[in-house]
């Protein structure tokens, strides 16, 4: 994936992401959700939406 360069798409997919603990921030789609859940057992989507915030925020 490309970085984000537009300054304000990153402060709203932060912000989103931020609250990776809250319900309804990090919404995943259901393919999305059903591979994570099929193909890597120990991860749940909390966890995935956390480690998402961690890169996004290391750039």
């Amino acid at each position: 994936m490309a970085p984000l360069t537009d300054p304000q798409i990153l402060q709203a997919v932060l912000e989103a992401l931020r609250n990776w603990n809250c319900h309804g921030y990090v919404v995943w789609l259901r393919r999305p959700g059903e591979w994570l859940r099929r193909n890597i057992d120990s991860v749940d989507m909390r966890d995935t939406s956390r480690m998402m915030l961690e890169h996004v925020e290391a750039g």
